[in-house]
């Protein structure tokens, strides 16, 4: 008999954050996200690791090939559009580091 590949989850959810990996479609508190391919790709690296810290070389060999020309800030542009869309808090930045999906967002 074969044996079934073992495939990752259609959606993933994280603190209202729901990302649809068939449509490539996010939502945040039920309200549809308007964001880029790579913006999801982003998000997607982000929320599987979410509560640990992913470096911007981690995230940047992720979202782009060999031959891609990548602008110096393009990752501070995509985290800036995902929190422009989402809660601010929800995406903390790890100066010099990298990014982290909080587990747990502090009210304003």
């Amino acid at each position: 008999m074969r044996r079934r590949a073992v495939s990752q989850p259609v959606q993933l959810l994280h603190l209202g954050i729901r990302l649809n990996q068939d449509t490539w479609t996010a939502t945040y508190k039920d309200s549809e996200l308007t964001l880029s391919r790579r913006e999801l790709m982003l998000l997607r690296v982000l929320i599987e690791n979410a509560g640990r810290v992913v470096t911007k070389t981690a995230l940047t060999e992720q979202l782009y090939n060999w031959d891609d020309d990548i602008g110096s800030n393009t990752l501070e542009v995509f985290v800036h559009g995902i929190r422009k869309q989402t809660q601010k808090s929800l995406i903390k930045t790890v100066r010099g580091v990298g990014y982290m999906l909080v587990n747990e967002v502090s009210q304003p």
